[in-house]
C-alpha cells in the first residue's frame, strides 16, 4: 500500500480482503501445527495458557526485529519505481499472480505428498481462497499488459532479473530450496506441476516462453547435488526411499518432534 496501487478503487478493496483472509489462513495452519506440539515462533500465552488470537501481529513484530532496518529501507526502491512509471502496478499484479499460483500449486503438491485427511481438508479450503486471489491478480496483470508495451517490457525484465519464490528473504536460501525440492523435485508429477505454473504465466501478454519457476527448481536441485546435505536433505540412494520421493529435509523431523 506504499505505492500508487493504493489509489486504485479496485485493487485497494481486494488487498483489504486479501490480507484479512491471509491472516486467518496463517492462524488455521498455526492451529494445525500446534496440535502436534509445533509452535514456531513461540507466542506469548494468556493467563489460562491459551495463545492470543490473532497471533500474526506477534510474528510480524518478530520478523521486523530479525530483518532489521534494511528491511524498512527496502520499500524505498518500490516507492520510487511506483512514482516514476504508471506501469509499476503491472509488476505488483504479476508478482501477486505468480506467488498465489505457486502457493496454491504447492498446497496441491503437499496433498499429493502426504496422507493426512485433516490437513487435506484444511488445504482444500485454503486453496479455494487462493484461487480467487490468483484470478484477481491475473486479470489485473493481463489488463495492464495488454494496453502497454512498456508494461510488458518492464514486467518481463523484472521477472527475469528480480523474481524469487514466496518466502525468499524471510527464509534462507537453503530453507526455500528444501521446500521446493520436497514439493516439486520428487519426480515427473512435481515437475509437471511446476511447468503448468510457467505455462499459465507465459500465456499473459509479453511473457511467452518464460520458465522462472522451473528455472528456480533446477537451480535448487543443482545446489543440492553440488553440496551434500544442502537444504537439510541427506544424500540417500534412490532405492532407500520407500516411494521414490525425495526425502524430507532432516531438520523437519527435528522440528516436529514432541517433547514428552
Amino acid at each position: 500500500m506504499a505505492t500508487r496501487v493504493a489509489a486504485d478503487p479496485q485493487i485497494t478493496p481486494f488487498l483489504s480482503c486479501w490480507v484479512y483472509e491471509g491472516l486467518w489462513h496463517g492462524e488455521a495452519f498455526s492451529d494445525f501445527l500446534r496440535s502436534y506440539g509445533i509452535e514456531l515462533p513461540a507466542e506469548p500465552k494468556l493467563p489460562d495458557g491459551s495463545t492470543p488470537m490473532p497471533t500474526r501481529p506477534h510474528r510480524w513484530r518478530e520478523l521486523r526485529v530479525r530483518v532489521g532496518v534494511g528491511n524498512g529501507l527496502g520499500l524505498v526502491p518500490t516507492m520510487l519505481g511506483s512514482i516514476m512509471t504508471r506501469d509499476f502496478a503491472a509488476i505488483h499484479m504479476i508478482w501477486g499472480a505468480v506467488n498465489e499460483l505457486t502457493t496454491l500449486t504447492g498446497y496441491h503438491a503437499l496433498i499429493r505428498r502426504c496422507e493426512h485427511p485433516v490437513l487435506h481438508q484444511l488445504l482444500r479450503k485454503v486453496i479455494q481462497d487462493e484461487r480467487r486471489h490468483f484470478a484477481f491478480y491475473r486479470a489485473q496483470a493481463k489488463a495492464r499488459l495488454q494496453r502497454s508495451r512498456t508494461a510488458r517490457r518492464l514486467v518481463r525484465w523484472a521477472l527475469s532479473n528480480l523474481w524469487t519464490p514466496v518466502g525468499a528473504g524471510v527464509k534462507s536460501e537453503q530453507e526455500v530450496d528444501a521446500l521446493a525440492i520436497y514439493l516439486f523435485g520428487d519426480g515427473p508429477q512435481g515437475r509437471e506441476q511446476i511447468r503448468e505454473i510457467d505455462r499459465t504465466i507465459s500465456d499473459l501478454p509479453g511473457l511467452g516462453g518464460m520458465t522462472i519457476v522451473e528455472d528456480y527448481l533446477d537451480a535448487a536441485l543443482r545446489r543440492a547435488a553440488e553440496r551434500p546435505g544442502w537444504a537439510g536433505i541427506a544424500p540417500l540412494p534412490r532405492a532407500a526411499s520407500s516411494n521414490g520421493h525425495a526425502p524430507a529435509p532432516t531438520h523437519w523431523a527435528k522440528a516436529g518432534a514432541r517433547e514428552d
